[in-house]
C-alpha cells in the first residue's frame, strides 16, 4: 500500500469498533498459541502404574517422539499465524505502525501514543482507523466490516 493514511470518505465505510475488536482477537489468539506451544508437557519417562480397563494397544512413537512431534507442530502453527500478521503489519506506514503496534501491542493510550508522534488525539485515532482498516484488509478480514448504509 501507500505512505498516506485512508481517505476520512473510506474510514466511514467501515463498522471501526468491531474492526477493533477484531484485532484484539487476533493479538489474544497469539497470545494464546504461545502459551500452548510453551505449555507442551514433557513426557513421563518412567511408567505409570494405574488400572486401565482396556485391551492393550501397541504404541509405535516413543513418548519422545509423540513430544517432539507435538512441539513441532505447535511451533509451525505459531510460526505460520506470526508470519501472516507481521506480513499484514508491512502494509502499514511509519505513522501506522507505530499508533498500531503501541495500541495493540503495548496497549498504550491515546495521549501517550500522541506525545510519541507529537499528534493530537483525532489524529491519532484516524491514523489506528487506518491502520486497522489496512491490517484486516491485507488479511482478507475486512469485507464483513464494511456498513450499509
Amino acid at each position: 500500500m501507500n505512505n498516506r493514511l485512508l481517505d476520512a470518505t473510506l474510514i466511514s465505510m467501515y463498522d471501526y469498533p468491531k474492526m477493533g475488536k477484531e484485532v484484539r482477537k487476533i493479538f489474544s489468539t497469539l497470545s494464546l498459541m504461545r502459551i500452548k506451544y510453551e505449555n507442551v508437557s514433557l513426557p513421563a519417562i518412567t511408567p505409570t502404574y494405574e488400572i486401565k480397563y482396556s485391551a492393550p494397544t501397541k504404541n509405535t512413537n516413543s513418548k519422545v517422539e509423540d513430544y517432539v512431534i507435538k512441539k513441532i507442530s505447535k511451533e509451525e502453527d505459531l510460526n505460520k499465524y506470526i508470519d501472516k500478521i507481521v506480513s499484514a503489519m508491512k502494509k502499514l506506514n511509519k505513522e501506522e505502525m507505530i499508533v498500531f503496534s503501541e495500541t495493540f501491542i503495548n496497549e498504550l493510550d491515546d495521549d501517550s501514543i500522541g506525545m510519541k508522534l507529537a499528534a493530537c488525539r483525532d489524529m491519532v485515532l484516524r491514523t489506528r482507523k487506518s491502520a486497522v482498516i489496512k491490517f484486516l484488509s491485507s488479511l482478507g478480514e475486512d469485507e464483513r466490516f464494511i456498513v450499509n448504509n
